[in-house]
């Protein structure tokens, strides 16, 4: 029978379904590129039968065949119970090592075929070996930023009491708050960070509105590099920016919460439902990860002025 889950757990499968949903995003691109989502859908599918062995303490062979996993794994599953969908991810495996070691593409109607064959594997799956519902399993356990996560909990807990509108702001914030973090710690030696861009002069209320349309859009630009820098889908980002509101706010040094907030919702937010902020919210936890992923931290203006403040002490030694 299945043990109690621990966070290790509940991370490692909100990853298979990062990875699911990284395929079925690649899967519904234009072919050839939706082969690759091939590979997502494999690697989502081996990972959780690695897990489900060592949650149900099952010893497998170093080197172990795809296929085995049923055989295994069937033995510890209750009694009049077996992994399901052996024929199915036997069918996937064969496309997966087509493409990956022979360069098959496979059709659209065989992509299409997988992304359903792998849903059912792994609803399936998911609940007779861990015992929970695979499309609950959340996403944001993968966010190790503890400031976004506490965001994207707050806003669940908004949008589970019918409150989207405010949910939604939540989520507005929190991606404004990762942005704005993002080119934080990288600093050139000048000061300036490469993914914050110089800022722009702000003009009289008298400027022409010419001038001030010029501004506006090379504000907008830079929104838009920043965004792209940080690895983010733009198009997804563009849907996204669609559906939240605009909210008018100024984000604590640190991020950790907002000096004031006023939300600005326009009257068709009030038509938006549970669909719209889970489309939101799993893009900020996707997009989240990806910038985890791509984050660094490098601050050469420190360095620059340590360089010439040694600099400065060995001249002064040596002039007296």
């Amino acid at each position: 029978m299945t043990r109690s889950l621990d966070r290790l757990v509940v991370q490692r499968l909100a990853l298979v379904r990062f990875l699911f949903t990284s395929g079925v995003d690649e899967s519904r691109r234009a072919s050839p590129l939706s082969a690759k989502s091939i590979l997502s859908f494999h690697d989502g599918v081996e990972l959780f039968l690695i897990l489900a062995a060592e949650h149900l303490q099952v010893n497998m062979k170093t080197q172990v065949n795809f296929a085995d996993y049923w055989t295994s794994l069937g033995a510890s599953l209750p009694a009049g119970t077996q992994l399901p969908s052996k024929k199915a991810m036997d069918r996937m495996n064969k496309l997966r090592v087509g493409f990956k070691h022979h360069g098959s593409i496979p059709s659209q109607a065989d992509i299409e075929q997988v992304r359903g064959d792998v849903t059912t594997f792994l609803v399936d799956a998911t609940q007779l070996v861990f015992g929970v519902d695979f499309h609950t399993l959340d996403m944001a356990d993968l966010v190790t930023d503890e400031i976004l996560s506490t965001r994207l909990r707050r806003a669940q807990t908004k949008a589970d009491a019918g409150e989207i509108v405010e949910a939604l702001a939540d989520l507005s914030v929190a991606f404004d708050v990762m942005i704005q973090r993002f080119g934080a710690p990288k600093l050139s030696a000048n000061g300036y960070s490469p993914f914050q861009f110089k800022p722009i002069r702000m003009f009289h209320s008298d400027s022409t509105a010419e001038i001030r349309q010029v501004t506006g859009a090379i504000e907008e630009l830079q929104h838009a590099m920043r965004i792209m820098a940080a690895g983010i889908d733009y198009h997804q980002y563009a849907r996204f920016a669609m559906i939240v509101p605009r909210v008018y706010h100024q984000v604590k040094p640190d991020g950790s919460d907002d000096e004031y907030q006023n939300v600005m919702p326009e009257l068709v937010h009030a038509e938006f439902g549970m669909d719209e902020f889970e489309f939101c919210r799993q893009f900020l936890i996707e997009s989240a990860i990806k910038v985890a992923t791509i984050d660094f931290e490098l601050d050469l203006y420190d360095r620059n002025q340590t360089f010439y403040a040694r600099n400065r002490e060995v001249a002064s030694a040596g002039e007296a």
